[in-house]
C-alpha cells in the first residue's frame, strides 16, 4: 500500500477512535443554559461561560445544546476565549489585552492556521486543565468529537453537519486572570457561503450568472472557519454564449491525499467542464500554498466540494472572472506588441488595501464609493491605463467583504444625501444583508469604519441597522455583555447619569 494511503489509514483511526461518542457520554451533564432552539423569530443570539468576563466557577461541568429547523446548520463563532491551563502565565494584563478575538486584525488566513497548529500542541488532557469540547452528531444520533479547546487562542469558528451541535464545558481550576468565553451561535440554513445565489430546492448549490455580475469570491462553507462534516456543496458558472471563467484559488487547504478518493478518507475539490466528472481535471485535496488558476473551456463551470465525517480544515477561497473569448485574444496579442491593454475589454479600477491586497473591480462597482470616485476624478481615470488606488485604511478582509456586498447592491438606487426628515427603521434589512453580516462583532465593526471611510451611505447604513438592532431591547448591563464593555462607573456615578438622561427612557 502507497506510503501517504497508510499514513492517511493510520490517522482516520486514530480519529475515529478518539473522536467517535455515544450520545449517552453527555446524557447526565446538566446544561449550563436552557436548550437553544430555532424558531421564525429568533435565528441567533450569544452565550459565554459562566459569570462571563468575569472568572468563572471551578469545578463546573455542563453543556451548551443547539438544535436548529431540519434544514439549518449550527454556526458558533467565537468572540473571546481564555481557558485555565497549567502552562499558561497569567496576569492582570491577560485579563485585558485578548479581548475581541485574540486575533490581531492584520492576520491572514494562513498565519491564523499557524496560530491555531501551534494552541493544537497544547496538551489539553491534563486533569488541571479547562477544557471547551465542541460535538456533532452523525446520521445514528452519535456525538463526532470535532475538538478539544483550551487555553487562550480562540477556535476557529464550526458548523454542524446536521441541524445539531453541542458544546461541552469542564473546569477544574478556575482564576482571577482568565475570563472564560464568549461566542456567537446562528441557525443557517447557507451554509456560511456569502455569494451567488442559492438556488432552491438543492441543500447546497449557488448559482454564478455573468448577466449578474462579472466577477467576484467563492469560498468553503463556513469560510475562514472550520467546513462542516459530511457536506457538499455545488457551485455553478454561467456565462454567455462567448464568455469563459477564469478562477484563482488564492487559499487552499482540503484534508486529504492524493488521489483524494475514499480509499484515502480524504475531503477533496472537484472541477469540470460538464455536470458530470471531467476527465481534464484531478480532484484537489492537501494543502497549496501558492493557490492556483483554472480556466473553463466552455460558457459553464462547476466547482464541486466534498466533505467526509472524519476530517477537518478551513477550505478554500477563490477569486473568479468571466470574460469574453475574442476580447481575450485581442488582449494576448496587443500584449505581444508591448501595450498596455485594457482589462477584459471593460472599465476597471485596482483597490489596494492596507496590506497590499489588490481587488480588481468594474468602474461602476468602485464608484459607489465617494471617496473613490473622488479620488479617481482628482487623478483623471483613464480606460487604457487604470488606476491602483490606495486605501490604507481598510485591510484585504475587510475590503473583500466590501467589494462583495457592492457587487450585490451595485444595481440599487442610491440613498438619498439628506435623508435627515427620513423614518429611522431598523427592520428593513433584506435577507442578503442579514446573512452577509451575520459575522464576529469585530469584523461588523470593522466594516462600519470601512464603509464610513470609504463613504458607501448603503453599507454603513444597514451595518449601522445591525448594530441597532442588536441593542434594541437590551439593558445597559446586557448592551455591555454583548460587546463586552467594561463598566468604569461606580454606582453613584451610575446612578446619578440615569438621572440626568431620564428623558431617554420617557415614552
Amino acid at each position: 500500500m502507497h506510503t501517504a494511503k497508510k499514513l492517511q489509514l493510520c490517522i482516520s483511526f486514530y480519529i475515529l477512535v478518539r473522536y467517535s461518542v455515544q450520545s449517552a457520554y453527555l446524557d447526565n451533564v446538566p446544561r449550563c443554559m436552557p436548550l437553544v432552539q430555532s424558531n421564525e423569530h429568533e435565528k441567533n443570539g450569544t452565550f459565554s461561560s459562566n459569570d462571563y468576563p468575569s472568572h468563572y466557577p471551578a469545578k463546573t461541568h455542563c453543556r451548551f445544546d443547539f438544535i436548529g429547523n431540519p434544514k439549518e446548520r449550527v454556526k458558533i463563532v467565537f468572540t473571546d476565549f481564555n481557558l485555565y491551563h497549567p502552562d499558561g502565565a497569567y496576569s492582570q494584563g491577560d485579563r485585558l489585552s485578548n479581548k475581541g478575538g485574540g486575533h490581531s486584525v492584520s492576520q491572514n488566513q494562513r498565519e491564523r492556521d499557524e496560530e491555531r497548529r501551534k494552541e493544537r500542541e497544547k496538551d489539553c488532557s491534563g486533569e488541571d486543565v479547562d477544557v471547551l469540547s465542541a460535538f456533532v452528531y452523525d446520521a445514528d444520533d452519535n456525538l463526532d468529537r470535532i475538538d478539544d479547546y483550551c487555553g487562550s487562542a480562540p477556535p476557529l469558528s464550526i458548523m454542524s453537519s446536521s441541524n445539531k451541535l453541542t458544546l461541552e464545558f469542564r473546569s477544574s481550576t478556575s482564576s482571577q486572570y482568565v475570563r472564560g468565553f464568549s461566542a456567537l451561535y446562528s441557525f443557517v440554513e447557507d451554509f456560511g457561503i456569502m455569494t451567488g445565489q442559492q438556488a432552491s430546492g438543492y441543500p447546497c448549490r449557488f448559482i454564478f450568472n455573468s448577466t449578474e455580475t462579472s466577477n467576484g469570491t467563492i469560498a468553503s462553507p463556513n469560510y475562514p472557519g472550520l467546513y462542516p462534516r459530511n457536506t457538499e456543496c455545488h457551485y455553478f458558472f454561467n456565462g454567455k454564449d462567448n464568455e469563459h471563467v477564469e478562477l484563482h484559488f488564492t487559499y487552499f487547504h482540503i484534508d486529504g491525499v492524493q488521489p483524494c478518493d475514499d480509499d484515502t478518507y480524504s475531503d477533496y475539490v472537484e472541477l469540470s467542464n460538464y455536470i458530470p466528472i471531467d476527465r481534464k481535471y484531478d480532484r484537489k485535496c492537501g494543502t497549496m500554498e501558492s493557490g492556483f488558476k483554472v480556466k473553463s473551456d466552455r460558457k459553464f463551470f462547476r466547482v464541486n466540494f466534498k466533505s467526509n465525517d472524519r476530517y477537518d480544515a478551513t477550505g478554500f477561497e477563490a477569486t473568479y472572472q468571466f470574460t469574453d473569448k475574442a476580447n481575450h485574444l485581442t488582449i494576448r496579442n496587443i500584449r505581444n506588441h508591448g501595450q498596455i491593454p485594457t482589462f477584459w475589454m471593460t472599465p476597471h479600477v485596482i483597490l489596494q488595501s492596507s496590506d497590499n491586497e489588490n481587488f480588481t473591480v468594474s468602474l461602476e462597482v468602485a464608484k459607489m464609493s465617494a471617496t473613490v470616485k473622488t479620488l479617481l476624478e482628482d487623478l483623471g481615470y483613464a480606460e487604457d491605463k487604470p488606476d491602483t488606488i490606495p486605501l490604507p485604511n481598510v485591510r484585504g478582509e475587510i475590503l473583500r467583504l466590501v467589494v462583495n456586498w457592492c457587487n450585490q447592491h451595485k444595481n440599487d438606487t442610491p440613498l438619498p444625501e439628506d435623508d435627515e426628515g427620513r423614518e429611522k427603521r431598523t427592520d428593513d434589512i433584506s435577507p442578503w444583508d442579514q446573512e452577509f453580516l451575520r459575522v464576529e462583532q469585530p469584523i461588523l465593526f470593522d466594516l462600519i469604519l470601512a464603509a464610513n471611510y470609504l463613504d458607501i451611505k448603503g453599507l454603513l447604513d444597514v451595518c449601522c441597522k445591525t448594530v441597532a438592532n442588536m441593542i434594541k431591547g437590551k439593558t445597559p448591563e446586557e448592551i455591555r455583555k454583548t460587546f463586552n464593555i467594561k463598566n468604569d462607573f461606580s454606582p453613584a456615578e451610575e446612578e446619578q447619569i440615569r438621572k440626568e438622561n431620564e428623558w431617554c427612557e420617557e415614552k
